[in-house]
């Protein structure tokens, strides 16, 4: 039978590669060595140099702990330099300190040597610690590549010449592994991240010689404390498992098993007793709005909606606002808990990171409570809400005027601009509806103009006919059949425009007036090729007057002939001519007067475009004139 094998440790070479693989990062490092004391001293000093190449070569961490490093001379997990340590403090509240891995990971990550100066009082002695990493590293004994490359006793003078306090430790890192090269960008970095870490607690940090400021407590600040609104998460799984009640808008909520319930319902707990329990535990949820200090003081900041996450007021981390909407920019939220038990639940690494993936009740809740909150808050100036902030600003005296518009202003101009767009769209409609409207009109009246054209040409071949019958007629009577038909013949050939013409001017007298009606009228039967509208012209042996043509710019010419009649007789008046001269004369009656005042309605209907009713008259009229 074989013996068991002996599973035994990793060296130290394999730790160190799992430890600068775990995420890291020198403000990190930097805080978590502040953790080892935090609620214990009073003052950090902490102290950056550079080598001559001006590349960061060492960092100093000096703490006035009285106790210094207690149990130093203790062995196995109960030596606070063990990869493991353990101690009963880790589980306690006002301590910080919670993996007992923090100090010796950070060193690894920072450097390639740890060297303490430390005074334990309960010794009353003085050591000197190093662990050179690459040393240990290279030691392939396991158990002894753990072990500290120098221990032992120094003196107070020693001592005091590496410390700036008569008690406590300083710690040193060398040969830094980060390859800073700016030493100022590198001290104005972490100045940053200290006051924003470490500016909430008690401790006092100097770094090279300057004090870290406190940060900005929004909650704080009257500017917007006046806008402070508060939830409380109790929770306490010792009287309900996995119970957990938050007050909210002065309302008490239950959230059992992932569902959130406004009343008691058939959860048996007394409400009083839960919250008063000394082991129930609290998480403070507080939201404020930093607009007017933040907006008016031209800080440059933005909460940006983001939730902080103090435990006692050491910041750990925030959670993002993943959505885009800019109201919330001006909206501030943070947590802050004493339990290292929330630590838990919010998923804290030993490294001191939150893990904002995890998802459980608390979680929920916190979403929940923001949700909640940013109701009562928004940076949209043309809000109501808004409008109600600075409402209470100015109460408060924290403006002296309002400086932005009122809701009622902003949603008075926003409806204005909707009513233009609204009017720019009515009209553009309106334009296009007449556009159609006028092309409709255009190919109607070309539709109609082509039928007036035929039905001009039908009268023109009728006219010329009817003249030429009548001249046959008329020498019929003087020369016999024979003559008639050779006068047929040349009336044929004379029955162009240039024959009707000269009939015209024959047949009217010299006078002055006459003349002007001669020219008149030659003009008219000038035109009669281009059609536009209908008159009447009689062959003063007709008691029935042929038909002839007038165009649109004749108009008023057939006016002024019409002038020269009889307006009130209902009978045709025939203007006589000469014999020779196969006379045309213009007769006038009120069926002219008709038609010309329907054509004069005519031309302002086309303005408009055409009508049903004007189109039906038109072709009345035309059926009736050419019968």
């Amino acid at each position: 039978m074989s013996s068991k094998p002996t599973i035994g440790i990793p060296p130290f070479n394999g730790k160190l590669k799992q430890l600068r693989g775990s995420g890291y990062t020198f403000e990190r490092c930097v805080n978590d060595i502040i953790d080892n004391v935090l609620d214990k001293a009073s003052q950090m000093i902490i102290t950056i140099t550079s080598n001559n190449q001006k590349k960061l070569n060492c960092i100093t961490f000096s703490d006035n702990y009285e106790d210094g490093f207690v149990n130093i001379e203790e062995s196995n997990a109960s030596n606070p330099l063990n990869m493991a340590h353990d101690r009963v403090g880790h589980d306690e509240d006002n301590e910080t300190s919670e993996f007992g891995i923090g100090l010796k990971a950070s060193a690894v990550n920072l450097g390639e040597k740890l060297i303490i100066f430390t005074y334990v009082p309960k010794n009353k002695k003085y050591y000197q610690i190093e662990l050179d990493f690459i040393k240990m590293s290279n030691n392939e004994n396991p158990i002894e590549s753990y072990e500290p490359t120098f221990f032992g006793p120094i003196t107070q003078e020693t001592f005091l010449i590496r410390h700036p306090f008569e008690n406590g430790s300083s710690i040193i890192i060398e040969n830094i592994r980060e390859d800073i090269t700016s030493i100022k960008e590198c001290i104005k970095n972490l100045k940053g991240n200290l006051s924003k870490t470490f500016g909430r607690t008690d401790i006092k940090i100097t770094l090279n010689s300057e004090v870290i400021e406190k940060p900005i407590n929004y909650l704080d600040i009257q500017a917007c404390k006046i806008f402070n609104t508060a939830s409380i998460i109790y929770y306490n799984p010792q009287i309900f498992p996995i119970f957990v009640i938050y007050k909210c808008n002065k309302k008490y909520h239950f959230y059992v098993n992932g569902v959130l319930k406004n009343q008691k319902d058939d959860i048996n707990v007394d409400v009083d007793v839960f919250i008063n329990e000394d082991t129930t535990l609290k998480l403070e949820f507080i939201s404020t709005f930093t607009w007017f200090f933040d907006k008016l003081q031209e800080t440059k900041n933005m909460p940006d909606g983001k939730i902080a996450l103090y435990r006692n007021n050491r910041l750990y981390g925030d959670i993002p606002n993943r959505r885009n909407n800019g109201k919330n920019n001006y909206t501030y939220h943070e947590c802050n808990w004493i339990s290292k038990k929330f630590n838990k639940l919010l998923g804290l690494t030993f490294s001191k990171n939150i893990n904002l993936d995890i998802d459980n009740d608390l979680t929920e809740i916190l979403t929940t409570i923001r949700h909640c909150h940013e109701t009562n808050f928004s940076a949209d100036t043309g809000t109501q809400i808004f409008n109600k902030l600075e409402e209470k600003a100015f109460s408060k005296k924290i403006i002296e005027k309002k400086i932005h518009c009122t809701y009622e202003k902003k949603k008075a101009e926003k409806a204005a601009v909707n009513k233009a767009a609204a009017d720019e769209a009515i009209a553009k409609k309106a334009a296009y509806d007449k556009a159609i409207a006028k092309k409709a009109a255009a190919d109607k009246t070309k539709e109609i103009k082509v039928l007036y054209a035929d039905k001009a040409k039908e009268m023109k071949a009728l006219y010329t006919e009817k003249i030429i019958d009548d001249k046959a007629a008329a020498k019929k009577e003087d020369s016999g059949e024979d003559s008639v038909e050779d006068s047929e013949e040349d009336s044929i050939e004379d029955s162009d425009e240039d024959s009707i013409e000269d009939s015209v001017e024959d047949s009217i007298e010299d006078s002055e007036e006459e003349s002007k009606k001669k020219k008149i009228f030659k003009d008219f039967v000038k035109k009669v090729k281009e059609p536009e509208i209908e008159s009447q012209v009689s062959d003063k042996t007709q008691n029935d007057p042929p038909k002839s043509i007038i165009t649109d710019e004749e108009l008023t010419s057939q006016h002024a002939i019409n002038d020269g009649f009889n307006q009130s007789d209902d009978k045709p008046v025939v203007k006589e001519s000469s014999e020779d001269s196969n006379d045309i004369t213009i007769v006038h009656c009120k069926k002219l007067d008709t038609y010309n005042t329907w054509y004069t309605a005519l031309k302002n209907t086309f303005k408009d475009g055409i009508t049903e009713e004007n189109i039906n008259d038109f072709t009345k009229f035309i059926n009736d004139f050419t019968k």
